[in-house]
C-alpha cells in the first residue's frame, strides 16, 4: 500500500477539511502562516490524493495567487508549481492546470517572482512535450500570446520580461512536438512576439530579448533566421542604449561562434549587408 493510499483512507476518519484548513492559512493576515499553508501543499496534496488535488487544491491556489501581494509568498508559490508537482495532480494528464496560476505568477512585477515562475512554465512545458498526442505546442505558444496580448496599459513589464525569457522554450516545444510546415508556421507567430519586444519602450524588456538571440537561433533555421530575426537583431545592436547592445553583441557573438550554427552565420552576414545598403541608400 503506497504513502498516497494510506494517508487517503486515513483522511476519510477526520472530522475537518484539509482544504478548508489551507484556506484558512491562505486567509491569514500573517506571512508566516501563508507561507505555512504553502509550504505544506505538496504533504497535502499527497494526503487527499491526486483526484481531490487536482479538483479541490489548484481551486484554492490558483484563486490565492490572484488576492496574494506579498512577493516571497508569491515566490514560494511559483516555485511549488514546477514539474515536480505535476505527480500530486495525478500525472502529465493534469499538468496543464498548473499553467495559468503560473502564467498570473508570470505577471508580477518583482524579478525573483516572474523568473521563478517563467521557470516553472519552461519545466512543465518540457514534461508536457513528452506526453503522446497532448497539445502543448499550444498551449506553449497561448501562454506566450496571454503574456503580450493585452493592450499596453494593461501589458506590464513582469509580463514583457516573462514572454521575453519564454520564447526559446516555447520554441524548443514547437519543434519537439511537431515537424514541417505547421512547426515553422506556429515558431514565425512566436518570432512575432520577439519582434514585438524587441521594439518596446522598455530597455530592460530590449536587453532581456536581446539576451535570447543565442537560445532562439538554436531552434530556427538559417533561413527563419535571415527572414524573421535579423532586421530584429540589427536594431538590437545598433540600440541607443550601452546595456542592450552590449547584450545583444554578446548574444549574437555566441551564434557566430558556433560551428554548428554556420549557416546561420552567413545568413547574418548577407542579412546585415542587404541591411547596410538600405541604411546607405536611404541616407543618400
Amino acid at each position: 500500500m503506497g504513502v498516497e493510499t494510506v494517508c487517503t483512507s486515513g483522511m476519510e476518519t477526520l472530522d475537518f477539511s484539509p482544504t478548508a484548513v489551507l484556506e484558512s492559512d491562505l486567509l491569514s493576515a500573517e506571512r508566516m502562516i501563508r507561507l505555512r499553508g504553502i509550504r505544506w501543499l505538496k504533504r497535502l496534496a499527497v494526503a487527499i490524493g491526486p483526484e481531490r488535488a487536482s479538483r479541490e487544491l489548484m481551486v484554492v491556489m490558483a484563486a490565492h495567487v490572484l488576492r496574494e501581494d506579498d512577493d516571497e509568498v508569491l515566490f514560494e508559490m511559483a516555485g511549488i508549481f514546477g514539474a515536480d508537482f505535476i505527480k500530486f495532480l495525478g500525472g502529465v494528464r493534469h499538468a496543464a492546470m498548473l499553467l495559468q496560476p503560473l502564467h498570473d505568477l508570470a505577471c508580477v512585477e518583482e524579478t525573483i517572482v516572474h523568473v521563478r515562475a517563467t521557470d516553472s512554465i519552461s519545466e512543465v512545458l518540457d514534461t508536457l512535450a513528452i506526453e503522446p498526442g497532448c497539445s502543448t505546442p499550444d498551449l506553449a505558444s497561448d501562454i506566450l500570446k496571454k503574456l503580450v496580448s493585452r493592450d499596453d496599459a494593461a501589458c506590464g513589464l513582469g509580463s514583457k520580461l516573462s514572454a521575453a525569457s519564454l520564447i526559446p522554450a516555447v520554441l524548443r516545444t514547437l519543434f519537439h512536438c511537431e515537424n514541417g510546415g505547421e512547426a515553422r508556421a506556429k515558431a514565425r507567430k512566436v518570432l512575432e512576439t520577439f519582434s514585438k519586444l524587441a521594439s518596446d519602450d522598455a530597455p530592460s524588456v530590449r536587453r532581456a530579448v536581446a539576451r535570447q538571440i543565442s537560445a532562439v537561433a538554436c531552434w530556427i533555421d538559417s533561413d527563419m533566421f535571415a527572414e524573421d530575426l535579423a532586421h530584429n537583431v540589427w536594431a538590437l545592436v545598433n540600440d541607443e542604449l550601452d546595456d542592450v547592445r552590449a547584450a545583444a553583441l554578446e548574444s549574437l557573438g555566441t551564434v557566430l561562434g558556433n560551428i554548428s550554427q554556420k549557416d546561420t552565420a552567413i545568413a547574418w552576414t548577407n542579412a546585415t549587408s542587404e541591411l547596410i545598403a538600405q541604411d546607405s541608400h536611404a541616407g543618400a
